[in-house]
């Protein structure tokens, strides 16, 4: 939905113990202009779980603001247990434009949704499924960004990283690993990299 407009965004979390935020940046490529803004939440426990969790719900909310995408009057955050709460249809367009930035290509993500979810589209995720899936895929997208440094930093080619990943994985896209897949590559990457880096 953004692409199609030629917005593009980023999203930087922060925490300090169980305070979180996430500030926003969107730009529109062809004028340059952008704008930016923070949102601040505190995490129910200190936990890595609970300020992970803390952290998605403050960079969906923080989007879905920024880019005036339709809110609900009432948000219960899928806790009415029966049915699908009111910020179910805001959660799942949030969720199918993080996959639309993510994947190459369409097919990616129902393939992905298959493997992980035994669905094809996102609108048969399950509610709880579907908060599960927004924190997977924006893991898998800090991951990406990761990748795509760190194999600028040893120098590969698009073909030699797109032949990395289907000698790791048998698929042509970094977010089709499986999550011990993406791992194992990114730590042979770090070591490619402390390995050509000049020691001091």
């Amino acid at each position: 939905m953004m692409a199609e407009v030629g917005l593009s965004y980023s999203q930087i979390p922060t925490a300090d113990q169980q305070n979180v935020t996430v500030t926003t940046i969107i730009v529109h490529g062809e004028s340059g202009e952008w704008i930016r803004g923070s949102l601040s939440m505190t995490a129910k426990n200190p936990g890595p779980q609970s300020i992970g969790s803390t952290i998605t719900y403050c960079r969906r909310y923080a989007l879905q603001t920024m880019i005036g995408l339709g809110t609900a009057d009432e948000d219960d955050d899928g806790e009415q247990g029966h049915g699908r709460s009111s910020n179910y249809s805001n959660n799942l367009q949030f969720f199918k434009d993080a996959t639309a930035k993510l994947f190459t290509k369409k097919t990616d993500v129902g393939k992905w949704l298959v493997d992980n979810y035994d669905c094809k589209k996102p609108e048969d995720l399950a509610e709880k499924d579907l908060d599960v899936a927004i924190a997977e895929v924006e893991m898998i997208g800090t991951q990406k960004m990761r990748f795509v440094a760190l194999t600028k930093d040893i120098g590969m080619t698009t073909k030699e990283v797109i032949e990395k990943i289907k000698e790791v994985g048998g698929v042509d896209s970094f977010a089709r690993l499986t999550k011990v897949q993406r791992t194992d590559l990114l730590k042979a990457c770090d070591k490619k990299v402390e390995e050509i880096s000049p020691s001091e």
